[in-house]
This record gives C-alpha cells, structure tokens and sequence, in this order.
C-alpha cells in the first residue's frame, strides 16, 4: 500500500511505434536552421568519384553543414545559445 507522498515504483519504457516514431521525427526536424530542407546535389562525371566528393565536401563547407554538425552533438543550453548568436551578430557586423 503505496503512501502519499512517495515515490511509486517507475514503470518500464514502453517502446511503443508512437514514441519511436516521435523521437525520429525529432532527429530529422531542422532545430537551428532557417532554410528549408536545401538539397546539396553533386553530379559525377565519368566515374570520377574523387573528384565529385571534393565538391560536396567544399558545398557543405559553405553551408555550414560541418559546423552545425559539431554544434549538434551535445545538447547546447538556451542560454548558451543566445550567448553564441550574439557573439556571431557582433562578428558579422565588424567584419562588414
């Protein structure tokens, strides 16, 4: 007989599709980004795979993807975020 006030004992994780299905929608929703989902499309010629990797490797460069990347693998705090976004509006009108 559980009292109030107490803990109960904690149910186990339901893996249910809806909950999988949530957290994965989740996962593929742009949190930061302000563009819609841009398509990066390198075409390869004459099965110079090399040559069109180096493409999409200098394309992500310039979208930033590599960056946003790094940014995304640990949780960043609200207010950390907020901080950084200044700090980048400071440099962007410096630097213009």
């Amino acid at each position: 007989m559980p009292r109030s006030g107490l803990a109960r004992r904690a149910k186990a994780p339901s893996f249910q599709p809806t909950t999988i299905a949530r957290s994965m929608r989740q996962v593929r929703r742009p949190v930061h980004s302000k563009r819609l989902d841009a398509v990066l499309q390198v075409l390869v010629r004459d099965n110079y795979v090399d040559q069109a990797l180096r493409a999409l490797k200098r394309k992500m460069q310039r979208e930033g993807i590599f960056r946003e990347m790094k940014q995304r693998k640990a949780y960043e705090k609200p207010s950390e975020r907020k901080t950084r976004e200044k700090a980048e509006a400071v440099r962007r009108n410096v630097q213009s």
